[in-house]
């Protein structure tokens, strides 16, 4: 009962802030579409490889591996909020559980948007309901994403020996957020070849002080500690939605798949599918997963 009164209070969260105003009426007929498009082309892909087999493996999938499943997805969205009530409160926003919890799970209403770049509606939230700045908990955003692809970087280490061929892509994304922690850790060369410059335009001299905070906010948050506790929480998360894959696989029958390979599979997946700006990653994170079995 409590569970069921729980995600009716994260659907009013959601349809409360579409109501005000949020996402507009143009907007949700976007949403919209990309919501059929999208169930469309997985209905198409299943229809072509085949219905009756998908049903057959549907029916006799075993039980028990759908409660692994169940059990990992829900862990791992669990640490991940863990990781997100902890860059608020380093921060200094001390949110209530409950609430926090809502908006969080409310902000994957916006998964499906390129990149998934729409999940920072959480920042929106937060300003509504406990006036928040926007600027710093959209920095807090930015390092979940950076910590996330650090993590599947992390995670898709073996895959430098096993697909040599992909390892200079991951080598090049590595190499930019070692950059970016660089520059974040300078404050002195922001503000001297960013922030100056942009102070004496017309056009971005306003934006300067939200510059300054977010980058300020980043530096934080992706200083050594919280650097290497956001990495750790992304790792143990996606390894799990890894695991999953493997645990699907076993429960189809599929046993010529190591696990470690089923989590590199599944973490070059999903760096695919966000490197796309593709709605959500459609298709071209799963090419990947499919195309190796």
């Amino acid at each position: 009962m409590g569970s069921r009164f729980f995600w009716i209070r994260v659907t009013r969260c959601v349809l409360t802030h579409v109501h005000d105003g949020f996402v507009r009426k143009n907007k949700w007929v976007t949403i919209s579409a990309t919501l059929l498009l999208a169930s469309l082309f997985y209905v198409g892909l299943t229809l072509w490889s085949g219905a009756d087999e998908f049903l057959s493996a549907l029916q006799n999938f075993p039980p028990g591996y759908g409660t692994l499943v169940g059990g990992a997805v829900t862990a791992g969205y669990l640490i991940r909020y863990i990781r997100w009530d902890y860059y608020l409160k380093r921060l200094g926003h001390r949110v209530p559980a409950g609430p926090n919890l809502r908006i969080f799970l409310a902000s994957f209403l916006m998964a499906i948007s390129p990149g998934k770049v729409g999940e920072a509606m959480k920042s929106y939230f937060l300003k509504k309901e406990f006036r928040i700045p926007a600027t710093p908990t959209i920095a807090g955003f930015f390092c979940e994403r950076f910590t996330d692809v650090g993590a599947m970087i992390l995670l898709s280490a073996s895959g430098f020996f096993l697909y040599p061929r992909g390892g200079w892509a991951m080598g090049l994304i590595l190499i930019m957020m070692i950059l970016i922690l660089l520059l974040l850790q300078k404050p002195r060369w922001m503000e001297r070849f960013l922030l100056i410059p942009l102070s004496r335009s017309r056009w971005f001299s306003p934006l300067v002080e939200k510059i300054r905070v977010f980058y300020q906010t980043s530096g934080n948050l992706l200083s050594p500690v919280p650097l290497g506790l956001g990495l750790v929480m992304g790792m143990i998360s996606w390894g799990l939605e890894g695991l999953c894959l493997y645990w699907i696989l076993l429960g189809l029958g599929i046993e010529t798949i190591l696990p470690i390979t089923a989590v590199l599979i599944f973490s070059a997946s999903v760096l695919l599918g966000a490197a796309s700006m593709l709605p959500g990653g459609i298709g071209s994170g799963s090419a990947p997963e499919n195309s190796d079995f």
